[in-house]
């Protein structure tokens, strides 16, 4: 069973930044519910990405590398570009989507050395990556107002754009 709140999703938190239709999937059951029911939910499957942070980073990450059905999910399209926050996740596969890495330099739950050596492993593999590390910011960054991550929101909206062929989220200021 999945839940849409729109409302919950930071993406949401500035129209401007995101000229995607977004929303937030809580998942109770299998990954990949939203896909298999993409219809009835009135989303596409084409060029989607996968946001998650720290638990929900390795969820994302995970069926970005393997598909929803390899961790009992439905079987659908893998994301067009997954966007992995503060995770410790170390798994990849030689057919990666482009990835947008983020995490605080101060975060002691998911270190960026950590982070690093995956960024390593999928740039060693061919795949497009950024990963941006923000000073004084510790695990759990959010929309990272007030911090120096302040903006990654749109930068990952940048890359996922990119990472479809297009161009339209605005300039970050």
């Amino acid at each position: 069973m999945a839940t849409i709140r729109p409302e919950a999703n930071p993406l949401r938190a500035n129209e401007m930044a995101n000229p995607h239709h977004t929303g937030l999937l809580l998942f109770r059951g299998r990954p990949g519910a939203r896909l298999a029911n993409a219809a009835t939910l009135e989303v596409g499957t084409v060029s989607y990405s996968l946001w998650g942070s720290s638990a929900g980073a390795r969820m994302a990450a995970g069926i970005g590398s393997h598909g929803a059905a390899r961790v009992g999910g439905a079987d659908v399209p893998r994301p067009s570009a997954v966007v992995m926050a503060y995770t410790g996740h170390a798994d990849y596969a030689a057919n990666e989507p482009p990835t947008f890495v983020l995490v605080g330099e101060d975060d002691g739950i998911a270190p960026p050395g950590t982070m690093a050596r995956r960024v390593r492993a999928l740039r060693h593999a061919g795949t497009r990556v950024e990963f941006r590390t923000y000073p004084h910011v510790g695990h759990g960054v959010g929309l990272g107002i007030g911090t120096s991550a302040e903006g990654w929101i749109v930068d990952a909206i940048r890359f996922w754009d990119a990472s479809m062929g297009g161009s339209t989220a605005p300039p970050r200021e």
